[in-house]
């Protein structure tokens, strides 16, 4: 088991081996790549992507599965995740079970239900291939993961949770020889103090089997506001995000796994017993606060609370909230399926189309591609994105979209 834990963010390590650059053919290059201490350091100038070979997202989904009114099993609520499988077939995971559709979006078949029994879910959080092109789904109420076959069947289930700790499985971290990366928040280890936190989160690996394999590090969690109040057994404790707070974020591709904290434009990727490979970096000067951009803020967390206590409370609680002097570095990280690293940029307007940043395997940013306003993507494919979009009368639709790689040619 690994006794050492990690805090790696941010690190200016020293230099160790002499560097080389990437070249655009203008000029300038458009990376640094360097050793330090067997950490290959990346650091993002510019794009090596021309213009005319960006990569882009179709208009128009190729696939769409929802409907406002229709047959049931098109009828999507609380969809928490969607995947691809090698046969093109879709799983959706909504409402407490997997439906189960067809390359063109034609329903086939249904798994799972509400409950507690096998194969069954009380907060389906997520699911993800496993072995080939059985699927692992995870329920966060439970703890329990369960695996079933592409065609629906049930296998088995187990239960992960970190003795003595509140853990459970992040989304979608899932390494390709089927174990687990496990997250166990410490928020109410030592105590609890009101005021702003970033609480560490442990990290351990687990077996296909729930069995546990090793302690993997330690990383800052989330930024957080904490309140508490009350006497005896009527105490509480109240966790907020604050405005523009850091999310940490994380994702596995391999046999390794990302993670970023968002404090400045640095994504770690880290071999599954946690040691530090690679740290992909960009110049991008930190985005200001402003007083504006609090006002903005808090006006739209208020705006749909019609309680007059409650609104009360929480506008006392942003009133109590320091502001931080920045934006997050970005929003959110994503794999591809063949290894490609995928940033979120962090937008305050979040009903805005999203940007992501392509860096690809080696770390050296290629260029930004943009999709629609409210698509949260799923899984990003070769040659495809899978994801959930609301439409105005906020119906949930499964959308897949073309991704369009023009040649790249010589850098």
């Amino acid at each position: 088991m690994r006794n050492t834990r990690l805090l790696l963010l941010g690190l200016a390590l020293p230099i160790t081996a002499g560097f080389f650059a990437c070249d655009t053919g203008k000029g300038a290059p458009s990376a640094t790549v360097r050793d330090s201490a067997g950490v290959t350091i990346v650091e993002n100038h510019t794009g090596s992507w021309r213009d005319e070979h960006a990569w882009r997202v179709s208009p128009e989904p190729s696939l769409n599965i929802g409907v406002l009114e229709g047959a049931p099993e098109y009828q999507l609520y609380q969809v928490r995740s969607a995947l691809r499988l090698s046969n093109g077939n879709i799983v959706v995971a909504a409402s407490n079970e997997l439906r189960f559709f067809d390359a063109n979006g034609r329903y086939l078949s249904t798994s799972g239900r509400e409950g507690g029994g096998p194969g069954e879910f009380q907060s389906l959080g997520w699911i993800k291939p496993h072995l080939g092109d059985s699927i692992v789904a995870y329920d966060f109420s439970q703890r329990r993961v369960s695996l079933f076959e592409s065609t629906g069947s049930f296998g088995r289930s187990y239960n992960v949770t970190p003795e003595g700790e509140s853990g459970f499985v992040m989304g979608e971290n899932v390494f390709e020889d089927g174990t687990l990366l496990v997250k166990a928040p410490q928020l109410f280890r030592g105590g609890i103090s009101d005021g702003a936190a970033r609480h560490e989160e442990d990290f351990f690996i687990y077996s296909n089997e729930g069995e546990f394999l090793d302690s993997v590090a330690t990383f800052p969690g989330p930024d957080q506001f904490i309140r508490t109040g009350g006497d005896g057994e009527r105490r509480f404790v109240a966790v907020t995000t604050p405005p523009f707070g850091k999310e940490t974020v994380m994702d596995v591709f391999g046999g390794c796994f990302y993670f970023g904290s968002a404090d400045t434009y640095e994504v770690g990727r880290y071999s599954k017993d946690g040691t530090l490979e690679m740290l992909v970096r960009r110049d991008q000067e930190p985005r200001p606060v402003t007083e504006s951009d609090i006002a903005s803020y808090v006006a739209q967390e208020l705006e749909d609370i019609e309680d007059d206590n409650a609104l009360r409370d929480k506008r006392d609680t942003f009133e109590e909230m320091p502001s931080p002097d920045f934006m997050p570095a970005y929003r959110g990280i994503k794999l591809d399926d063949v290894g490609n690293l995928w940033v979120q940029e962090f937008d305050p307007d979040e009903d805005a189309p999203s940007v992501w940043t392509v860096f690809d395997p080696e770390g050296q940013l290629l260029g930004p591609v943009t999709l629609a306003a409210g698509f949260e993507v799923n899984q990003i494919g070769d040659d495809f994105l899978l994801g959930v979009w609301r439409d105005d009368y906020d119906v949930e639709h499964v959308h897949m979209y073309g991704l369009i790689k023009p040649e790249l040619g010589e850098r």
